[in-house]
């Protein structure tokens, strides 16, 4: 007998064919997060794996040190590079995980470059070479929004505090860097 109530002839996908659900797993680290979460995630029987490495916190502290980086740039007086303005725990993270994710197709998008998305991606490539894997590894920048809201606050903008309702013009700071975070 026939199961008509999805028009499919008793099977939940196409031609026959059962589908099963994708199965996506999510993980966020940071300084002070379970260090072994995308290993441990990459482990089981998963499709995809989505992460935070992002706090508040961490995209403070790396906005402030990249302001202060190019000023001291431009004076002449940085002593030498950063080594990249992304969560530095990131990749001890990663790179457990990685056999796994080759091996099982696994896809992985994280937001975890903070202020250096071209380096992390970079160094994540040069860690999936060093294992000898086949991954593509992709990255997406332009969540530095600072001009434009500094564009905006000029032309009368206001933006409001959510903790308090304050204006931004209330706070008494001016801001130095802003990035935008996709909800």
């Amino acid at each position: 007998m026939a199961d008509h109530t999805n028009g499919t002839n008793g099977s939940n996908g196409t031609n026959g064919h059962a589908k099963r659900a994708i199965r996506i797993a999510g993980a966020s680290g940071g300084f002070s997060d379970r260090q072994r979460a995308i290993a441990s995630l990459a482990a089981l029987d998963i499709d995809a794996i989505v992460g935070d490495w992002l706090s508040e916190c961490t995209m403070t502290l790396h906005g402030a040190q990249k302001v202060d980086n190019e000023r001291l740039r431009a004076e002449g007086k940085l002593k030498e590079e950063p080594v990249g303005l992304f969560d530095p725990t990131f990749i001890d993270n990663l790179s457990p995980a990685l056999p796994d994710i080759a091996k099982k197709g696994i896809k992985v998008a994280v937001n975890a470059g903070a202020c250096d998305t071209q380096l992390l991606a970079s160094r994540v490539q040069e860690e999936v070479d060093s294992q000898g894997l086949k991954l593509k590894v992709a990255y997406v920048e332009g969540d530095e929004v600072t001009d434009a809201v500094n564009k905006l606050i000029k032309s009368g903008e206001k933006f409001t505090s959510l903790m308090d309702g304050k204006d931004l013009e209330d706070w008494g700071y001016t801001p130095i860097y802003a990035q935008s975070v996709a909800i």
